[in-house]
């Protein structure tokens, strides 16, 4: 059996968890289940939807009008059910303004005090989705995004010449003059593992575009991220390769956030650990 935390841990470990909630830019919410009314939302969730807390406990996204697509997250309670938490699902919402966005849902199911709960953080990837649109539409779009888009953005070669970067990516890595940076070996200075970035063109070289591929990369400084790709092969007159066209987002900040969100699962468990512990010795 592990250490048995004290009152005072336990309560300094609740403390810590609110200040995340609070602090985090993405939205966080507490919903019953099977309905999934609104027991506890953050500020990000009201600055991000247009609606405040009070407009919202006791109620549903349904009832509310929050989905786009009416009751389609039934799959989504079905997986949260069966599987006890959902990894990082794309949906479009609705906010108190009408206006349609995109996000990223990643959940867990709680049971406190015997009782079913859902505890969801939502990522608006909203810019993202934009992007991605613009990027297919014309080469115009491209070099206009390139400059102010939010997430990096770059082309390079199949043996790690970059072409093209924009000012996003350099910020990404640390680096503070584009000529600079267009003059490393992507392959050997950016990757963490060179080999990772081998396989990667090993299965997306030949005209295969990809979405969300996780990997890590190294600042100019070495340290560590965790940055997800999307992407397509560029391919010179429809058949030879040319290079790649991406655009990559920096998501080591999220990934330890949505780890200590799931981890949150395990209070229930400690304090009913430390209780059983207790009444042994009684």
């Amino acid at each position: 059996m592990g250490p048995v935390l004290s009152p005072l841990e336990l309560e300094q470990i609740a403390q810590k968890y609110v200040r995340m909630v609070h602090a985090t830019p993405d939205a966080i919410t507490l919903r019953s289940l099977p309905d999934r009314r609104y027991v506890e939302v953050n500020e990000a969730f009201e600055r991000l939807t247009g609606f405040q807390s009070a407009e919202v406990i006791g109620k549903t996204p349904l009832e509310l009008g929050i989905w786009v697509e009416g009751d389609a997250r039934a799959d989504t309670l079905k997986k949260l059910e069966r599987e006890g938490q959902v990894y990082e699902e794309e949906f479009r919402f609705r906010t108190k303004a009408g206006e349609i966005r995109w996000g990223q849902l990643s959940a867990v199911r709680l049971v406190l005090n015997n009782e079913s709960f859902m505890l969801s953080l939502t990522h608006d990837i909203t810019n993202l989705k934009r992007t991605e649109e613009a990027l297919r539409r014309s080469e115009a779009d491209f070099r206009s995004l390139m400059q102010e888009a939010p997430y990096g953005i770059y082309r390079v070669t199949k043996d790690g010449k970059l072409l093209h970067v924009n000012p996003a990516l350099m910020r990404m890595l640390g680096y503070d003059s584009e000529q600079e940076f267009l003059h490393r070996d992507f392959t050997t200075d950016v990757y963490r593992d060179p080999l990772a970035r081998a396989r990667l063109i090993q299965e997306y070289w030949r005209g295969k575009d990809f979405r969300e591929v996780e990997t890590e990369w190294k600042k100019k400084d070495g340290q560590a991220i965790i940055v997800r790709l999307s992407g397509r092969p560029v391919l010179s007159n429809g058949t030879d390769p040319a290079y790649f066209e991406v655009f990559a987002e920096d998501i080591t900040e999220r990934r330890n956030l949505e780890r200590q969100l799931l981890q949150s699962q395990k209070m229930d468990a400690i304090g009913r650990l430390r209780g059983r512990h207790c009444a042994r010795f009684q």
